[in-house]
């Protein structure tokens, strides 16, 4: 009786392995078994393409269409540039073409030209969609309508220098004459700068001349008179000492201090308060009068009368050369259909062998609960 039920519980526990080994068997994966479920589930591969394919479709569908357009800007030449370049404004504004360009760049990127360029458009863009949303604010709408543009410089391998400005918008047309309409704008501020900045240049240093000349006459004039007091005072004494003829001469001075001006003489001392007295009435055929008599004045008044005679024609004047205006593009950047439906068939694919495969494992899952029940009801 031991006997046969020690064997009946080995027979049960060789079972219970077999089970346990088939067990894990059938948790492995086996490639041809996947291969088999997809095959069986192929309409779920089907379904799941389509649905992706749709769901792309659809996009594309109801998604709005983004243009870009792009203008290219280069260095202008030299000869743009000639009533910037004459030796009377390089005293005041010094300018090459490299210096222009790049505050062409900077003007294009300039995020006062940009909003200057906004509210001149204002009611035009409140009229087009997409420009401008009720329920923001000014400045939120204005900072949407800054990110529309794009900027790239020419790098180091290029061969010549360049500047590449972009501007997205819904319509392809209206994206190509906003982006022509703001760089000839912000070109032609940057242009009223530096115009603005050339003449506060000239006034400012002609001013500063102008002020260093009213010193120096100034100065001048103090000496002049205190001069003549001196030798007027000289003069009283000469005459009360009867020193009528001078007692030396100037060149027999070397060094030291001078002797009093009395022993010059009445006559000498005389002739030179006459000869200062009379320095205007001298003068009075030259340009600028007296002020010849002043060491280094008339330098300073060449230089300001050079200064005043400088008249720039700025309509003669340009900043920079547009390469390549915007032009109205052919086809959107956004959205790139043929990507997007190629991605979607891909995507569409691996979505539908998944779904497959899910069915498959769910359908095997429930094939091993049914086994087990059975098992229980034959125990």
């Amino acid at each position: 009786m031991q006997s046969s039920t020690e064997e009946k519980l080995k027979r049960t526990g060789s079972k219970e392995k077999m089970n346990q080994n088939q067990d894990r068997y059938d948790d492995e994966i086996d490639l041809f078994d996947l291969v088999d479920d997809i095959r069986d589930n192929f309409k779920w591969v089907v379904i799941g393409s389509i649905f992706t394919i749709c769901l792309a479709v659809a996009f594309l569908f109801i998604s709005k269409p983004v243009y870009q357009s792009e203008a290219v800007i280069k260095p202008i030449n030299t000869k743009y540039l000639v009533e910037l370049l004459s030796p009377q404004v390089k005293q005041v504004y010094e300018v090459d073409e490299e210096k222009i360009f790049n505050l062409s760049t900077s003007a294009l990127t300039a995020s006062d030209y940009q909003k200057a360029f906004y509210k001149s458009k204002l009611d035009e863009l409140k009229a087009m969609q997409g420009f401008y949303n009720e329920a923001l604010t000014e400045e939120q709408n204005f900072l949407k309508f800054a990110e529309r543009f794009g900027f790239k410089s020419s790098g180091k391998k290029d061969l010549e220098k360049f500047y590449k400005i972009t501007f997205k918008a819904g319509d392809p047309k209206v994206a190509a004459e906003l982006l022509n309409e703001y760089i000839l704008l912000s070109l032609a501020m940057r242009l009223q700068d530096i115009e603005q900045t050339v003449k506060g240049a000239l006034t400012t240093n002609i001013k500063a001349l102008e002020d260093q000349a009213d010193t120096m006459r100034d100065q001048y004039l103090a000496q002049k008179s205190r001069r003549i007091l001196e030798l007027r005072e000289a003069l009283g004494i000469a005459k009360a000492v009867g020193q009528a003829k001078p007692v030396y001469h100037s060149l027999d001075i070397v060094g030291g201090e001078r002797p009093p001006l009395y022993l010059l003489g009445t006559k000498a001392i005389a002739a030179e308060i006459k000869a200062l007295e009379n320095r205007a009435e001298t003068a009075k055929n030259l340009e600028h009068g007296e002020d010849f008599f002043i060491e280094g004045m008339p330098v300073i008044l060449a230089s300001v009368e050079v200064l005043k005679a400088v008249d720039i024609n700025f309509s003669q004047v340009q900043i920079a050369s547009i390469d390549t205006p915007a032009i109205v593009p052919l086809s959107p950047i956004k959205p790139r259909k043929a990507l997007i439906l190629a991605l979607a068939i891909v995507a569409g694919v691996f979505v539908g062998v998944f779904m497959a495969l899910v069915v498959a494992a769910f359908n095997r899952h429930n094939e091993k609960v049914a086994a087990k029940k059975a098992k229980r009801k034959e125990a």
